[in-house]
């Protein structure tokens, strides 16, 4: 997803999907990365002020009609921001007898939400060498700021993306996203990575989620937040791990925090259709 229309590239988000999921399944709901609008009419001007819908006091205008009032969200792009999605490859996952699946890694057990499963170090490897390539390309297209550029993920992909970034031998980035995850226990804190490259740390879990519950889940945030990691959790009551509109506004709370776009200024939609709208991930209950 390249900048909005009109708009020169300052920001990268790579967000890594989760498993049997896609990169591509985002491009149907590119509002995970846009800008929510106020209610219909409300923008925000070149200062950050939400400039108000204008009414012409009529009764038409003072009492909304149900059909208004359940009218959807509107989104817009932020500007300069690109989004990279990467895909996981295919692997033959060993803890369901083999059966093909994308992913970041393959598991080789299945221990159904109650704790962290195991998986395969080579194609979990192969995998993070890609994403580190991805990094470098995406700094190198900032002009070497580092600190331009968020990386992210949800469950599965919220794991590698902890700790590719942990990982990361380049400079320190403008934040780690993770959305219904968790730190993988093989994932190093090195030594003087909160002092020399430490960013901020957004996570989002949801109460109601037995796949990625926060029983387990807190833990594994919990050993970067006491290495000095600036780690802020957020929970949410009756969310579970297939809740798209919450992962949605996860994610765009993600961004808006990572990159201080409060004050920044939206811009029209680009016109390329994806073709897909409408449609929803299709993935599978599992981290």
């Amino acid at each position: 997803m390249q900048p909005a229309l009109g708009s020169q590239h300052k920001y990268t988000v790579v967000w890594l999907h989760g498993f049997t999921c896609t990169g591509g399944d985002y491009l149907s709901m590119p509002e995970y990365f846009y800008h929510s609008l106020s209610p219909a009419g409300d923008k925000i001007d070149e200062n950050g002020k939400k400039i108000e819908a204008k009414s012409d006091g009529s009764k038409k205008n003072r009492k909304k009609s149900e059909e208004d009032e359940e009218e959807e969200e509107e989104f817009e792009p932020w500007p300069g921001v690109k989004v990279v999605l990467p895909c996981g490859g295919m692997h033959p996952i060993i803890a369901y007898s083999g059966e093909e699946s994308l992913g970041w890694y393959n598991y080789t057990t299945d221990h159904d939400g109650k704790k962290e499963d195991e998986f395969e170090q080579t194609s979990f490897d192969d995998n993070l060498a890609r994403i580190h390539q991805l990094l470098d390309e995406e700094i190198a297209a900032l002009g070497g700021d580092s600190r331009r550029v968020l990386i992210g993920g949800s469950s599965q992909g919220c794991a590698m993306a902890v700790h590719a970034a942990l990982t990361y031998k380049g400079g320190p980035l403008a934040g780690i996203g993770g959305a219904m995850g968790h730190v993988l226990s093989s994932t190093p804190i090195p030594e003087g990575w909160v002092a020399e490259k430490g960013c901020p740390i957004f996570v989002y879990i949801g109460l109601a989620d037995d796949t990625m519950p926060l029983s387990w889940v807190e833990p594994t945030w919990n050993r970067l937040k006491e290495a000095g990691g600036d780690v802020c959790l957020v929970t949410e009551e009756g969310v579970d791990h297939g809740d798209e509109v919450r992962e949605g506004a996860w994610c765009r709370d993600c961004v808006v925090r990572a990159f201080d776009l409060g004050k920044a200024k939206a811009v029209d939609k680009p016109s390329q259709s994806t073709g897909k709208e409408g449609k929803s991930k299709n993935c599978k209950k599992k981290g």
